[in-house]
């Protein structure tokens, strides 16, 4: 019984910090517009880049000196991974669809290199068929894989934001909405054939 009880605890434990954590990012790293806690004319850039105690620098400490996309693919894209399920909970829809067009979308034709996977890995989560499309379709490039992913997962991560096809509010699953549809509930159990005691 001690034990169930420790696991329950440590379960709400773990919402509690995912519900802050995701919180936080969306008020100091994210900023959506609106953003009411980083600089006004700060907010166009989507994510701090370099966060420091006291400044933010729109950069990395990474990436091609002299570069056509001016790196951005690298600034935005740090901010992205991990892709993991939480990943729509950290970066709601909204947020990653008009970081991708204002950001991320003029650049992608430029993009040759695994980075091009995580922006399009993390374009599933508002546009799951777009990204969907890229990989099974569009993709020709293991060039356009990062290192620590597969293509194998990125499909995963794709298709679970699907829902036969199509998206659910034109993007990711919103709270209270589930990608994907729950089984089908199981038939009741056949009643048991009734014996005579004679």
């Amino acid at each position: 019984m001690e034990i169930s009880c420790a696991l329950c605890k440590e379960g709400k434990a773990f919402v509690l910090r995912t519900i802050i954590h995701g919180r936080s990012l969306n008020t100091y790293i994210l900023m959506s517009p609106g953003n009411v806690t980083q600089p006004t004319q700060f907010q166009p850039n989507y994510v701090t880049g370099i966060h420091w105690m006291n400044k933010m620098d729109h950069t990395t400490f990474f990436g091609v000196p002299n570069s056509p996309t001016n790196n951005e693919e690298l600034t935005e894209g740090i901010h992205m991974i991990p892709l993991t399920p939480i990943s729509p909970f950290i970066r709601p829809a909204a947020f990653v669809e008009a970081e991708w067009n204002a950001r991320l979308a003029p650049i992608m034709p430029q993009v040759n290199s695994g980075w091009k996977g995580i922006c399009y890995a993390n374009l599933a989560i508002s546009d799951p068929q777009t990204a969907w499309n890229f990989f099974t379709t569009g993709f020709n490039s293991s060039a356009w894989l990062d290192a620590g992913a597969s293509l194998t997962w990125y499909l995963t991560f794709t298709a679970g934001l699907l829902q036969g096809g199509t998206t659910t509010s034109g993007g990711a699953a919103t709270s209270g909405e589930s990608a994907i549809p729950p089984p089908p509930s199981p038939p009741p159990p056949a009643a048991a054939p009734r014996k005579e005691i004679s």
